[in-house]
Formats: structure tokens, sequence, C-alpha cells
């Protein structure tokens, strides 16, 4: 009769290296993954100063609608509704 090998011995060997070289692999798109994430996080700046500023400027976008048959009185109530705005701000 023929001495055969059985399987889980003759390829033991093989399927080692294949899981080594599937975890390696992991760990290097890992790598790279965490590597492209983290290089936007850093801003390189040139000399060390640091200085508050006052604000003298603010922009607050504040929007009126007004809905009306005719031009005329809606744009008398927006004019009427844009003092009431100034007028409280």
């Amino acid at each position: 009769m023929d001495q055969v090998t059985p399987r889980p011995r003759r390829y033991a060997l093989g399927f080692l290296l294949l899981a080594a070289g599937i975890a390696l692999a992991g760990w290097f798109v890992g790598k790279g993954v965490t590597e492209i994430r983290t290089s936007d996080r850093f801003v390189t700046v040139k000399g060390v100063a640091e200085r508050e500023v006052k604000a003298d400027l603010a922009l607050w976008p504040i929007q009126l609608a007004v809905s009306e048959n005719d031009l005329a009185l809606a744009q008398g109530r927006i004019t009427q509704n844009v003092t009431r705005v100034t007028a409280f701000l």
C-alpha cells in the first residue's frame, strides 16, 4: 500500500505562509489608512506669534419675506419690516 501523508501535515506550511501574508497585508493597509487620515490634521506655521484682534465688523444675514398681490404694497411692507429690524438692532 501507498503511504499517503495526511493533508493537514502536507499543506500546513503553505497555510501558515498564506495566513502570515494575509495578516501582514492587513497590517500594511491599516497603517496606510491611519497615515492618510492623520496627514491632513497638521498645519505648518512659520514663526511664533500670538495676538488678540478686536472684531469691528459683524455680518448677520437676515431674510425678510412679504407676499402681496401688488408690488408697491409689497415694497412698502418690506421697507417697514427693515425699519423695524434696524430699530430693534
